[in-house]
């Protein structure tokens, strides 16, 4: 479950800017296989992904019960579907919803835009892709990315 609420920003600030690299590392890899999920699985963007919207959880192990992990809250749980896009809705017949590009505009949040939405061009996955690389360097640099 959820450990109250608490979020990657959260995490940052109580190391008082970035955090150790195996933990940012630790976290990443989360980040990267919850994504792989929602999109090869689930066929969803999230269009909203940011430090704030990736709160701790704690480790289940197979059966259930609460792991004795080295990191309290070691895993992760994207929140904040409001921005989510069904990418099967968007996709014609036959084509592959994470091959196509075929949205364009900006949907994203403040700063959160990815580089094909910033120069107007199309895009697809890529703004999930910007957004767990920017949460990323928020853990390794405690201030968010500019480009």
């Amino acid at each position: 479950g959820s450990m109250s609420g608490c979020t990657l920003i959260d995490v940052v600030n109580a190391h008082q800017g970035s955090i150790p690299e195996l933990i940012a590392i630790h976290y990443t890899t989360r980040m990267l296989l919850h994504l792989e999920t929602l999109h090869w699985h689930g066929k969803i963007l999230h269009c909203d992904i940011k430090p704030d919207n990736w709160v701790l959880t704690s480790s289940k192990t197979a059966s259930g019960t609460e792991s004795n992990s080295l990191i309290v809250g070691s895993d992760l749980m994207l929140v904040d579907f409001g921005r989510a896009i069904d990418l099967t809705s968007v996709t014609k017949d036959g084509m592959d919803p994470l091959e196509t590009q075929l949205l364009t505009g900006s949907v994203a949040a403040e700063d959160m835009d990815c580089v094909a939405m910033r120069e107007g061009m199309p895009w697809g996955t890529d703004i999930d892709t910007f957004g767990l690389c920017a949460s990323a360097h928020v853990l390794l640099y405690g201030f968010h990315i500019e480009i």
